[in-house]
């Protein structure tokens, strides 16, 4: 059984990387470090709840298939972030961004595009951090 608390701690480890790169214009580092935080506190939410998410192939990095990992019979994930409108806001946004099978590519953003794509994946980070694990 993975640890909920180590895998957070790795989350806001690659949340941090992703400010210091975004700092220093390192866009694409600042967004794979930005998704890497918000897969594993999403992870880590399920797992204190006593879900088991999606950890290998396509779907363990598929922030969707994450997101509906079912906890008790229900999507966890999805019903949280449904039920605010700020986070469902940022996952919008995420969503409409971010494809899984770009992982390997070299985005090329507008760094105006950078700061409101950063400030959904920091939101959605922060919130379920401090809302379903801390």
């Amino acid at each position: 059984m993975v640890n909920f608390r180590d895998l957070r701690e790795l989350a806001l480890e690659n949340l941090q990387t992703a400010n210091l790169a975004l700092d220093n214009e390192l866009y694409n580092t600042a967004l794979e470090n930005c998704h890497y935080a918000l897969e594993k506190i999403m992870k880590s939410a399920i797992y204190k709840e006593g879900g088991t998410p999606p950890t290998s192939g396509q779907k363990g990095h598929d922030l969707v298939a994450i997101a509906n990992t079912k906890v008790n019979g229900r999507k966890y994930l999805h019903n949280k972030i449904k039920t605010n409108g700020a986070m469902l806001r940022y996952w919008t946004q995420v969503g409409s961004f971010w494809k899984t099978h770009q992982r390997y590519e070299k985005l090329n953003i507008d760094p105006l595009d950078m700061d409101d794509i950063f400030d959904a994946y920091e939101g959605l980070v922060r919130w379920i951090d401090k809302n379903l694990v801390d």
